[in-house]
């Protein structure tokens, strides 16, 4: 795992994937058991429920709609990837040029 971004114009891109750690892994490792076992119209509250919710717009939600979001956010996570691994990285990209302004001030954390 390793996040990409551009210190130059904020371009950025979700981390690195590999085999153990992908948008698949993550939401099954994740979700599988409240999706199969957990009451999906339980309320749920953002602020106290998930600690690790950033920007929140609603303070509450259902289960299911919660679970439905982060499905959408690793969809465009995927959408937005144009690097999977940080080795096509390095292949595709050694002189770490950002795909968005050009300048070569992409860093990886």
């Amino acid at each position: 795992m390793a996040y990409l971004h551009c210190h130059h114009c904020h371009w950025s891109q979700d981390d690195f994937w590999e085999e153990y750690y992908n948008p698949i892994s993550f939401m099954e490792k994740n979700y599988t058991k409240e999706l199969l076992h957990g009451d999906l119209d339980r309320l749920i509250d953002l602020q106290t429920d998930i600690p690790f919710t950033k920007k929140v717009f609603m303070s509450k939600m259902t289960n299911r709609e919660f679970i439905a979001k982060e499905m959408e956010r690793k969809a465009r996570t995927v959408r937005n990837m144009i690097y999977r691994t940080m080795e096509e990285f390095k292949q595709k990209n050694p002189e770490r040029k950002c795909p968005n302004c050009g300048k070569k001030e992409l860093d990886i954390d």
